[in-house]
């Protein structure tokens, strides 16, 4: 599994650092790496992503970036919200709440929800 983990790890990955939701961020892109990215919306890009996803994948990603060596994905997954869980209009966003929706994600509530 762990190929097929990093194979999704890289892909959004890849969707963060080509897609810019503006101009002002496309452009301080260039400036800090040189890269030319696209505009667009990055929600779009992971919706597609996540679509491919059974929900038993979905749960295998999620439990994979709670490992300390895969910090990197949990920080990508939270910053971002790829796996679409967090509750939007959260009064106080310095803490990741889980959406009443990802009921089936109660177990790992407690690993998920941290301070940002």
């Amino acid at each position: 599994m762990g190929h097929y983990m990093r194979f999704n790890y890289r892909i959004v990955k890849f969707i963060v650092a080509n897609i810019a939701n503006d101009e002002n961020e496309q452009k301080k892109i260039k400036e800090e790496t040189g890269r030319e990215t696209i505009i667009g919306d990055r929600r779009f890009y992971f919706g597609m992503l996540r679509a491919q996803w059974s929900n038993v994948e979905f749960e295998l990603i999620l439990v994979n970036s709670l490992y300390s060596e895969n910090h990197k994905f949990k920080e990508l997954i939270l910053k971002y919200d790829v796996l679409d869980m967090e509750v939007t209009d959260n009064p106080t966003p310095e803490i990741f709440k889980l959406k009443d929706s990802m009921d089936k994600f109660v177990a790992y509530r407690e690993l998920i929800e941290i301070k940002k």
